[in-house]
């Protein structure tokens, strides 16, 4: 199989950006800017391949350990890596989905 050239790579990337950067979905910036989505997903996973989640990688956080940052008095506490999410009992389902698909976007 034939490697892509760097132009070509290049260019891919920038477009994989412009779609991050862009805030649609992948869908509807594919659409307009005349690029099939299949394509799309063959050079962002070629180009950004997606690491692996381990177990290991999370943690919890038990109530004796909770520092001031994680301090609430119900709840969950999720932590990956550097990224810390708080969620009290009422939290905002939406706002868990636009954080987790932008985590996703960043592994």
């Amino acid at each position: 199989m034939q490697q892509a050239s760097d132009s070509t790579r290049d260019l891919w990337k920038e477009k994989i950006n412009n779609q991050i950067q862009s805030g649609l979905s992948i869908a509807d910036w594919c659409r307009q800017n005349n690029v099939v989505p299949h394509t799309f997903y063959y050079w962002r996973d070629k180009l950004f391949p997606k690491a692996t989640i381990n177990r290991t990688d999370f943690r919890e956080i038990s109530e004796g350990k909770k520092n001031n940052v994680h301090s609430q008095k119900s709840g969950v506490s999720l932590q990956f890596q550097e990224c810390v999410i708080l969620l009290d009992q009422q939290f905002n389902e939406g706002t868990l989905r636009r954080c987790i698909k932008v985590l996703k976007g960043l592994l």
